[in-house]
C-alpha cells in the first residue's frame, strides 16, 4: 500500500471470492494522546519579493505529523513530515499583485500563518 499524505482512506478489495475492507490512516490526522502546537503560529509579514520562513513543530516525540501549504505559493522546502520536535523550512515565492496575501501551514489542527504584502 502507498504512504498516504492525505486524509483517511478506505476501499474493498475481493478476495477469492470474498469481500476485505481495507482502511489506512491519513498523514493529517492528528493521533489520540498526542498534542500538537506550532511556534511562532504566526510568520513575519513577508514582503512583495518573498523570502524564508520557519516554525517549530511541539508534538510527543511518538507522534507523528505531516505538514502542507494552503496556497502554491508557499512551497515547505524541509521534509513535510516527521515524529516529535522539528522545524518546517518554507519559501515565500514572489507575489505579483498589489493585493496582500496570507496561507498556512497545517500540522492537524494547528495553523501557522503566512502573510504576504502586494507590491506598491
Amino acid at each position: 500500500v502507498e504512504s498516504n499524505a492525505g486524509d483517511d482512506r478506505s476501499a474493498q478489495l475481493t478476495v477469492a471470492g470474498m469481500i476485505v475492507g481495507v482502511q489506512q490512516a491519513g498523514a493529517s490526522t492528528e493521533r489520540i494522546g498526542c498534542e500538537y502546537s506550532m511556534h511562532p503560529g504566526a510568520g513575519p509579514v513577508f514582503p512583495p519579493a518573498g523570502g524564508d520562513g520557519r516554525t517549530a513543530v511541539h508534538v510527543q516525540p511518538a507522534c507523528h505529523w505531516y505538514a502542507r501549504s494552503s496556497q502554491s505559493w508557499v512551497v515547505i522546502v524541509s521534509n513535510p513530515n516527521g515524529a516529535g520536535l522539528s522545524e518546517i523550512h518554507y519559501r515565500v515565492e514572489p507575489n505579483p499583485s498589489r493585493s496582500q496575501r496570507s496561507a498556512q501551514i497545517a500540522v492537524g489542527s494547528v495553523r501557522h500563518v503566512v502573510t504576504q504584502r502586494g507590491t506598491s
